[in-house]
Order: C-alpha cells, then sequence, then structure tokens
C-alpha cells in the first residue's frame, strides 16, 4: 500500500525482532526506503532506515540517515 507508517512500521519489525528467526534485514531495508519514498519528511523513518542500514552492514550509509534523522539538526534525542 502506499502508507508509509506501515511500511515503516514493518520495516522496524523486519531489522529489531527479539526473535532473530523473524529478523530479515534485507526485506526491513526496502520497507524502509519505500516508507522515505513516500514521506522523506519523517525524522522517525530516517531513523529506521539508519537502523535496517546498520543491520545490513551499509555503516556509512546508516551513519548519514541516523543524522538525517536527528530532530533538532544538532545532537538529537536519545530516540536519535
Amino acid at each position: 500500500p502506499r502508507v508509509a507508517g506501515l511500511h515503516n512500521s514493518l520495516a522496524w519489525f523486519l531489522v529489531t525482532c527479539a526473535d532473530t528467526n523473524l529478523r530479515d534485514a534485507e526485506r526491513g531495508l526496502k520497507h524502509a526506503r519505500r516508507a522515505l519514498d513516500l514521506a522523506d519528511d519523517d525524522k522517525g523513518f530516517w531513523n529506521t532506515l539508519g537502523v535496517a542500514q546498520y543491520r545490513t552492514g551499509d555503516y556509512a550509509a546508516a551513519i548519514e540517515s541516523l543524522k538525517a534523522a536527528r530532530h533538532d539538526g544538532s545532537s538529537g534525542e536519545a530516540s536519535d
């Protein structure tokens, strides 16, 4: 569907699920990107993308995405 929040929630689940048998970082990354395609101004979606990139081993991209997730543009909040 074209609902950014659903893609973001599914991405978060796929990259952070406590049950590692249910984790699928590659699939989560696709959903995180789709969420941002639909709503690139949502800082929380950038955070999800950063975590997904980290879980897939793309550390440089994860750093950049997590920087973009900062809510105030400076040092960020605890959720960042």
